[in-house]
């Protein structure tokens, strides 16, 4: 396939504010209809696609970002039910995505190496021909839709619509498209993970006159875009700004996006209405909210209705989890929105103030993401953008996909190299994408191992979260290679590898961090983060790492004083020490920081930080990993390694019951609890090809029924008479 485009638009139109969509055309003959088509198309940097009038697929967002010198990524369609026999008409409309952002960040896709306008490379293939991206193909940048930025908006001006997707519409006064002379060199690659798509409508739950305009809240905060309908006259010029909070005079609050983005509004859309019903929702934008104040150019916004349309990748929730403590499955709910709002293609760090693919917080949330959703394929395609973002000397970014910003951040972002081929081995059995980066992760390690042994420390510590004062950095940094050695390690186990030059590696940095940090096997700093990773990675002493862990916790009044890497390990740790309590009293704080206290201000996704309101970004996914503790403590399911699992509920004092399920390559294991005075009873549906354990002994598939620790007469985890 070649590239096509515009022949004299470019990527600097010279205004700021017109960056338009770019319409394609091209008539083609069919012979026979009947027989198989298939459409294969990239469109540079967004393209939606039309077959006779009628739009290909409901996908959004294609083709992916992607490093584009290195992937080009493609989707196939199906369109066989499209062709008619004689004349047919393949129409394509594109935006600009990141691929060509025109205006200055903190992050510089304007100055992106593969910047430029619009293009296209297609094949559309059937029984007794083919039609490809070629000169034949009319274009024109006229069209109604004369601004489309993902990070800031999109405009539209529906006075200059035209039927243009008709074989009828004259295209004679339109351009032909040329042969892209510089075309992006990225291998074509197939994107085979779930689509991004409209998921969910959110009716708006209030509407309310303000001095700016009128308020829309839809109730819940989440990614995507507004259905707007409205009859207003021709030539009134509608603005939509969203926003993820108000402050009491019911005003928007911008959260510092004007910091980030000085030269263009950020969340904006504007509409022109032509007179007549309109229906509008934009293409190649899409916005993290809660609010839209709908202004109006000319006075008073004329009447008009709002629908809220939740966007994100088409991924299944497998996972779930509940119970009889409302706020935990608050908790759950809240987190399960976050995950999806941030899954386009990549794992975003949040649908407002960047969509920037952050490795820290996917590190921290691969665990729960693969427990409680069928995401394995876009974590597949997501290994290929960590491939491409590696330098040859091994280091990487702390976004991918990367323009060429962000490398040389540390261990901290580099986690999820690691986390993503370790977690789809245990979660879907899946060597082959292991085996892939396998290569990768050890070019890593030795790039870190080197500066780490010199003395050469990254920035980035235990970065941002209950207080934003971080721990010691050079510890937090060796021991996190030390859990990378760990996960590699058992990938090398899995893949025949040979595991000599890691072992050494592990035996200098134990080394390194036992005489270096530890002092008769207790850390000689202080804070949570510390005996927390110590005692999850078994390193220390446990009983005086237990005290300085349990001393930290009460110093900061039973809340939790850690950054994003301690909230990794913290849950974790202190379960081991059985004080699973402790862990629910910090999460359910009523005073900052807490996840309670999010809700107590009106949180209805998770949130950036624990800071309240300094937190600027209020839908992130990053400290999303305590649904993976409720399911893997509450509810007792533990992914152990492929094809097994163990069913270890912990008791609590404030949990009475609780509920949980996790799909296993393809099968669904459930788990209810209830508490019964010292023991749990635990009523588990065990799927035929999974071996799953309880209380030591392994359960046979169908309906189990026992307690933890077991009763008399239930020592094997089978039925006892009494529960019979």
């Amino acid at each position: 396939m070649r590239f096509i485009k515009h022949p004299t638009l470019r990527a600097d139109t010279g205004d700021l504010f017109y960056s338009p969509a770019v319409r394609m055309r091209r008539a083609f003959f069919v012979k026979e209809a009947g027989g198989r088509a298939e459409l294969c198309v990239c469109g540079l940097g967004y393209g939606v696609y039309y077959i006779n009038g009628v739009r290909v697929t409901e996908d959004r967002f294609i083709a992916p970002v992607s490093d584009y010198e290195k992937t080009l990524w493609y989707n196939r369609y199906d369109v066989s039910a499209l062709l008619r026999e004689g004349e047919n008409l393949l129409c394509a409309h594109l935006g600009n995505g990141f691929f060509n952002e025109n205006f200055e960040s903190a992050w510089g896709h304007d100055r992106a190496p593969w910047r430029d306008a619009p293009k296209l490379a297609l094949r559309l293939a059937f029984a007794g021909g083919c039609v490809e991206s070629d000169e034949a193909f009319r274009v024109s940048a006229d069209g109604a839709l004369y601004y489309n930025q993902l990070r800031s908006g999109e405009y539209y001006d529906a006075r200059r619509e035209e039927d243009w997707l008709s074989a009828a519409y004259d295209d004679s006064g339109w351009e032909h498209a040329v042969f892209d002379a510089r075309p992006p060199a990225g291998a074509f690659r197939p994107c085979v993970c779930p689509p991004v798509r409209e998921a969910e409508e959110f009716p708006c739950v209030c509407v309310r006159e303000t001095e700016e305009g009128r308020l829309y809240d839809f109730g819940s905060n989440f990614s995507g875009y507004v259905r707007l309908k409205t009859s207003a006259p021709a030539g009134t010029e509608l603005i939509l700004e969203h926003a993820e909070e108000i402050d009491g005079a019911l005003r928007l609050k911008r959260n510092g996006l004007g910091i980030y983005y000085p030269s263009v509004p950020c969340q904006t859309d504007k509409v022109i209405c032509a007179g007549g019903e309109l229906v509008w929702s934009p293409k190649f934008t899409y916005h993290g909210f809660r609010y839209v104040l709908l202004r109006c150019a000319q006075g008073k916004p004329p009447a008009a209705q709002l629908c809220g349309v939740f966007v994100h990748q088409a991924a299944e929730q497998t996972g779930r989890f509940s119970c009889d403590v409302p706020l935990l499955d608050r908790i759950f709910a809240a987190g399960i929105r976050s995950s999806l709002s941030n899954m386009f293609y990549s794992l975003t760090d949040c649908p407002t103030r960047e969509k920037l693919g952050w490795t820290n917080d996917a590190a921290a949330s691969a665990e729960q993401l693969l427990l409680h959703f069928d995401c394995a394929s876009l974590f597949r395609k997501i290994a290929q953008d960590l491939a491409d973002a590696q330098r040859e000397d091994g280091c990487m970014p702390g976004i991918v996909p990367t323009d060429g910003w962000g490398y040389d951040i540390g261990p901290v972002t580099d986690a999820f190299l690691y986390e993503l081929p370790y977690r789809l081995y245990l979660c879907a059995a899946d060597t082959e994408t292991a085996r892939f980066l396998y290569p990768y992760c050890l070019r890593n390690l030795r790039y870190l191992g080197g500066r780490l042994e010199r003395g050469e420390w990254f920035d980035l510590g235990d970065w941002t979260g209950a207080c934003n004062k971080g721990d010691n950095a050079p510890f937090v940094q060796c021991m996190l290679l030390l859990f990378f050695l760990k996960k590699m390690l058992v990938l090398a186990d899995a893949l025949g590898e040979e595991k000599a030059e890691l072992l050494r590696m592990q035996a200098r940095f134990e080394q390194k961090v036992r005489g270096e940090y530890l002092c008769g096997g207790d850390y000689t700093g202080g804070g949570q983060t510390a005996p927390a990773m110590l005692l999850v990675y078994g390193m220390g002493e446990r009983e005086k790492l237990r005290a300085r862990l349990l001393d930290a916790v009460r110093a900061a009044d039973t809340h939790l004083d850690c950054g994003m890497i301690g909230t990794q390990y913290i849950y974790d740790a202190l379960s081991l020490l059985g004080e699973q309590d402790l862990v629910l009293r910090m999460v359910c704080a009523e005073s900052a920081p807490s996840f309670a206290h999010w809700f107590s201000e009106g949180a209805t996704a998770l949130w950036e930080t624990f800071e309240g309101g300094k937190t600027e970004s209020k839908n992130h996914h990053m400290f999303s990993n305590i649904l993976a503790w409720f399911t893997k403590c509450i509810a007792g399911i533990r992914v152990l390694r492929p094809y097994e699992a163990e069913i270890a509920p912990l008791p609590f004092t404030a949990v009475k019951r609780a509920e949980g399920e996790v799909r296993l390559l393809g099968k669904t294991l459930r788990v209810r609890v209830e508490r019964r005075g010292k023991t749990l009873r635990v009523a588990a549906e065990v799927p035929e090809g999974i071996a799953v354990y309880a209380n030591g002994k392994k359960l046979p598939a169908g309906t189990n029924v026992f307690c933890v620790p077991p009763a008399d007469g239930d020592k094997d985890g089978k039925k006892t008479e009494q529960e019979e």
